[in-house]
């Protein structure tokens, strides 16, 4: 149901493919929810483990995330999705959508996206983010 990551000090729920956030009214409030739905002694119980793993904070997994050059192995569990990253020299900007990454290529580096016909602007890729919440998605590139 949940696994431990301890190179990016994570919890990963199986069935949400995502991390539960860490601290323990945060992941009660995971456990209660759908699809686990857990009460008493077993969300206690639940909840207690999780909080006894050595988490990273968000702001330390934003701080720590891995650039898009990493090579960064998937995280087992997690979800992964098709995106894009920037290959602009200290840029680690990545989406799973191609008009955002059109969209920064002309607002960051105003460079037009079309320019990505004649010599590669982006790349395509796998992405993961540790959370899947409203403003808490932060993508990264996986590499199998």
């Amino acid at each position: 149901m949940f696994s431990y990551d301890p190179i990016h000090r994570v919890v990963v729920c199986h069935l949400c493919r995502s991390c539960v956030v860490p601290g323990l009214r945060s992941q009660e409030r995971h456990l209660r929810a759908k699809p686990h739905r857990l009460t008493g002694d077993t969300l206690k119980t639940t909840a207690q483990l999780l909080n006894s793993y050595d988490l990273r904070t968000v702001e330390e997994l934003r701080e720590h995330k891995p650039g898009a050059r990493a090579e960064c192995r998937p995280i087992e569990h997690l979800a992964s999705y098709d995106g894009f990253y920037c290959q602009q020299p200290e840029c680690d900007f990545s989406t799973r959508h191609r008009l955002r990454i059109r969209e920064h290529m002309s607002a960051v580096h105003e460079i037009k996206a079309k320019e990505h016909e004649k010599s590669p602007l982006w790349k395509e890729c796998k992405l993961q983010t540790y959370f899947t919440a409203k403003g808490c998605i932060d993508y990264f590139v996986v590499v199998d």
